[in-house]
């Protein structure tokens, strides 16, 4: 009886065990975990006019990949740029995964050059990414391609992967949507929100102070003939560097100036950062740009070693005063 029994308890562990293998095995198929591969996403953008130097300037609002058979999500990753056109090297980076590749994909941008918004929100050909991946082992970029008049390209990318070409998966055509100028003008960032854009109340003008130019030029005064300037550099709204020699201050068409960042002195050097209200320099450019003649726009900075600094725009004998977002007395480096 003693061996029967022994017997009996041993058949009923091992069908346990094969049951139990069964479950698991049928939890793999049923959770794809044999599809589980390492991948990236990107969105970028590119433009039909290569002569553009910003072309197809892009503000990406949100970026969503999902797959639906285990609830998974794929977001930018909190550093990632969200600002992005064609010719630059910056795309939207999401963070990498050790997952499923996604099956739909939510997106809403505005579009800079054409001031609308589009939207799109579909299922992906997960079938035709996953059969497109022959070397697992290799990590794969989902890359999406935003392309002017709301056409958006699906791509499949493998960069370490010589014997991978890139080749595109679908076309889609994202649809012209309703959005406010809130989504454009505020991030987030630790789980806080700023307005970088101060005073823009509309797409129009969002779009304006990051794509028109206008020709301009910078002077600096300063309270010594003996001080030199040591440094003058300035960036856009797009955070792209505006080019401005010390020496050469001549008239370029240039962006509009988000901030600016002086250096001088002689013996003790100074040092100042000048940043600007988006709506009260976008409306003092526009009105001196509608002055006849062709006397460039000159930013004048006065600068002061005990006080604040002051900025005054002009064309023509008409001197707009702008303020400093952020006044400060001036730096004094160390000798």
């Amino acid at each position: 009886m003693k061996k029967t029994g022994l017997d009996y308890f041993n058949l009923f562990l091992t069908c346990l065990f094969v049951l139990l293998l069964m479950l698991y095995g049928y939890a793999l198929i049923k959770g794809k975990e044999f599809d589980k591969l390492k991948w990236n996403a990107e969105v970028h953008t590119t433009s039909e006019d290569k002569t553009m130097k910003k072309g197809n300037m892009i503000r990406v609002i949100n970026a969503d990949l999902f797959n639906n058979s285990n609830d998974s999500e794929n977001s930018p990753e909190f550093s990632s740029p969200d600002l992005i056109y064609s010719k630059s090297t910056d795309s939207v980076y999401f963070w990498g995964k050790d997952d499923l590749l996604p099956d739909s994909l939510s997106l809403k941008y505005y579009s800079i050059d054409e001031k609308k918004f589009y939207s799109l929100h579909t299922k992906l050909p997960y079938d035709n990414l996953k059969q497109a991946i022959k070397n697992k082992l290799v990590e794969s970029i989902v890359s999406i391609n935003i392309m002017p008049k709301g056409k958006i390209e699906l791509w499949i990318k493998q960069p370490d992967n010589d014997d991978f070409k890139p080749f595109i998966i679908k076309i889609f055509r994202a649809l012209e949507s309703i959005g406010n100028v809130e989504e454009l003008v505020y991030r987030k960032s630790g789980g806080e929100k700023y307005n970088d854009f101060p005073g823009i109340k509309n797409g129009s003008d969002f779009s304006d102070l990051l794509r028109k130019e206008y020709i301009w030029e910078v002077k600096v005064e300063t309270e010594d003939d003996g001080d030199r300037l040591k440094k003058v550099e300035a960036a856009g709204y797009d955070e792209n560097r505006i080019e401005i020699a010390k020496e050469d201050h001549d008239a370029k068409s240039q962006n509009i100036p988000k901030i600016f960042s002086i250096d001088w002195g002689d013996k003790q050097e100074y040092g100042i950062q000048y940043s600007f209200n988006a709506e009260e320099i976008l409306t003092a450019f526009r009105k001196l740009d509608s002055i006849k003649g062709n006397e460039p726009i000159q930013l004048t900075f006065k600068v002061y070693k005990n006080k604040y600094a002051e900025c005054l725009l002009s064309k023509n004998g008409i001197i707009i005063p702008l303020k400093d977002l952020y006044p400060d007395d001036p730096i004094k480096y160390a000798r």
